[in-house]
């Protein structure tokens, strides 16, 4: 399908590759859960929580890698041709090349600052840089596949890529018997290696030309820069919890939070894989501008909160029996974070559900605004509940940001794209009544 190519509204249409990214999100989470009572085993707590820290790390600075233009690239995929968006692709490599050489210079010269903030060693803060560039390249691949709805190799590509980096960690923990150290090559070894087959895949598929482009430079920055701010401040609402447990309690506590995350990360899968679905659905649902169809989109819009709630529930009571079982006795704790966990994941996926409006409207600013806001909220909740309830008070920290900022950006998306969210209650109601 080329870009901007238009196809029926279609409910079933869009459910099936939402299958398709589910089952594949599913695989691709199940991959490396199933590696947690190795890893546990090998790894004690502390040496886990400098794990968590390194990916923590890793998920902020991937906001300057590229400066987020990945997800610029992902838009355009929807209306430029495809000649105009190998250009494109190319001026956003350009820009990940510049934004690399700036952040490896800052772990260079500034290591010792952002260990002593963070107690991640400095003399491994210069991989991280080299992990984000190599992240946003594949990104890139993956985000031609959402918008083209090419569901199929998305889902296999993000599988290999997992059992890729979970082989690889395996091999260096427990062959090499290199402890964290192992883990943290095994995720980097196989990012690099799947970014290099990115590029060959953006190439042979004609998505890739370098030729410098003014324009295309400033459309990329213009959209991505407010949400590098959003980013920042999402991290700051997910992982922020883990840098404010390294100082107020512990690595191992950061560990034993970073396994529960992990288990709990099930409804995260669940709601992404919906969401690489559900964009480019309704982005052309909503050119249409039918009001019967803005009606059902509203109605299945509520239909998945319900379920994504009652998941988030039924997580709550299945997850510390599984911790129990899979997990070594040391890690058995974690089974506490899930609950808190699994909700905010679940207000995640139902204030992703709304972003779609606000980029329809072009007003991604709006998004980074309300991201500043839970952000900020984000930090005195983590502080003010570890201080009050010990380790388990970041979950919920989490929990109660996420519903925060799915709450405000409900509201943004109403104001810059009006959606029947009461009539298309009432009108659901009519049709359940017998004529």
């Amino acid at each position: 399908m080329e870009a901007g190519s238009k196809q029926p509204f279609s409910i079933g249409r869009m459910i099936n590759r939402a299958g398709i990214y589910t089952t594949g999100e599913v695989l691709r989470t199940v991959i490396p859960t199933l590696l947690l009572p190795i890893l546990t085993y090998y790894l004690a707590p502390d040496d886990y929580g400098i794990v968590a820290s390194f990916q923590a790390l890793a998920a902020f600075t991937l906001s300057f890698s590229g400066l987020s233009t990945s997800r610029a690239a992902a838009w355009r995929y929807l209306t430029l041709p495809k000649d105009d968006m190998a250009v494109y692709v190319g001026n956003c490599l350009l820009i990940t090349a510049i934004s690399t050489i700036v952040l490896l210079g800052l772990a260079l010269f500034a290591g010792t600052s952002i260990s002593e903030i963070t107690k991640f060693p400095s003399n491994w803060l210069i991989v991280i840089p080299i992990l984000c560039a190599a992240d946003f390249i594949w990104r890139l691949v993956l985000g031609q596949w959402r918008a083209l709805e090419q569901a199929l190799q998305f889902s296999l590509y993000n599988i290999l890529l997992s059992a890729t980096n979970t082989g690889l960690s395996l091999f260096f923990v427990i062959v090499l018997a290199l402890n964290w150290q192992g883990r943290i090559l095994g995720i980097c070894f196989a990012d690099v290696g799947f970014a290099i087959v990115a590029l060959i895949i953006l190439r042979a598929t004609g998505y890739l030309k370098l030729s410098f482009n003014r324009g295309y430079i400033t459309d990329a920055l213009a959209f991505s820069i407010p949400i590098i701010i959003q980013s920042i401040a999402i991290w700051v609402q997910s992982s922020s919890s883990r840098l404010f447990l390294n100082n107020m309690v512990g690595l191992a506590a950061t560990g034993l939070y970073s396994v529960g995350y992990t288990l709990a990360s099930v409804i995260s899968l669940v709601v992404m894989a919906f969401h690489n679905a559900w964009m480019p659905w309704l982005y052309r649902c909503l050119k249409e501008n039918d009001q019967k169809i803005r009606i059902k989109i509203v109605l299945f819009t509520y239909t998945y909160f319900i379920v994504v709630l009652i998941a988030a529930f039924a997580l709550a009571y299945i997850g510390p029996l599984a911790a129990k079982l899979i997990l070594d006795k040391r890690y058995v704790g974690a089974g506490d974070f899930i609950f808190w966990v699994g909700i905010a994941f679940a207000f995640q996926g139902m204030q992703l559900m709304m972003h779609g409006y606000i980029f329809f409207a072009n007003r991604n600013g709006l998004i980074a605004k309300v991201s500043i806001v839970v952000g900020l909220l984000s930090l005195g909740a983590n502080y003010a509940l570890i201080r009050l309830n010990g380790p388990i008070g970041a979950a919920q920290a989490m929990a109660i940001v996420f519903f925060i900022g799915f709450l405000l950006t409900w509201i943004v998306a109403n104001s810059v794209h009006p959606m029947p969210w009461f009539s298309a209650l009432r009108f659901g109601k009519q049709r359940r009544q017998p004529e």
